[in-house]
């Protein structure tokens, strides 16, 4: 699961709208916090700015829905394009600092 920092966690809710926006972002960024940046941990110092890059890097390549709807999937499909576009987006965010 990509907001949850465990496997006993629950999927982050879906972002809301339906396309890339102010609050989604916001949203992205409270549940990546807790999550993804958690994941990294050590790695980064600012996981705002993480999270932000990544989301940022997301809206830029990945189409909102089907982003959405892996989001906040019970099983995140790491292998999909949607999970190939986040790891990246993740590896390149955090060897940039956030």
């Amino acid at each position: 699961m990509p907001g949850a920092a465990g496997a006993a966690a629950r999927p982050p809710r879906p972002l809301p709208g339906d396309d890339w926006n102010d609050e989604a972002r916001a949203r992205f960024v409270a549940d990546c916090g807790t999550g993804i940046a958690a994941q990294v941990g050590p790695l980064v110092s600012d996981t705002e700015a993480l999270c932000g890059c990544i989301y940022d890097e997301m809206a830029a390549t990945v189409d909102f829905s089907a982003f959405n709807e892996q989001w906040a999937a019970e099983e995140f499909d790491a292998s999909g394009e949607v999970g190939a576009a986040l790891t990246a987006a993740i590896f390149s965010c955090a060897a940039s600092g956030g």
